[in-house]
């Protein structure tokens, strides 16, 4: 997409909707009922929505031909959500003791 090398065409709308990727169906039922109660779920779950704004940017930038904008959002705001919410699993998976 950044590359200009995907044939694919994203919707940004869709790409927003954190409730609907396979991470944000668990957070939404199992993964809440599970571990709802320690304190980095709920951060959890906002860096996760805000992960996905973050990707709807890219690609409504990127659609839009704002390509310098987009990779600016690419490793800024993108980045900095995807390794908040593998720190927030990897913090929820130590709460665990596993």
């Amino acid at each position: 997409l950044l590359a200009g090398q995907s044939n694919e065409v994203l919707d940004p709308e869709k790409v927003r909707e954190y409730e609907h990727c396979p991470l944000g169906r668990w957070l939404q039922g199992e993964g809440r009922e599970r571990l709802g109660h320690f304190p980095a779920f709920e951060m959890l779950v906002q860096r996760h929505q805000y992960f996905h704004g973050q990707a709807a940017s890219v690609v409504a930038l990127s659609q839009a031909g704002e390509h310098e904008k987009a990779l600016q959002v690419f490793h800024g705001g993108y980045r900095h959500a995807s390794n908040q919410v593998t720190l927030l699993l990897k913090e929820l998976k130590r709460s665990l003791g596993r």
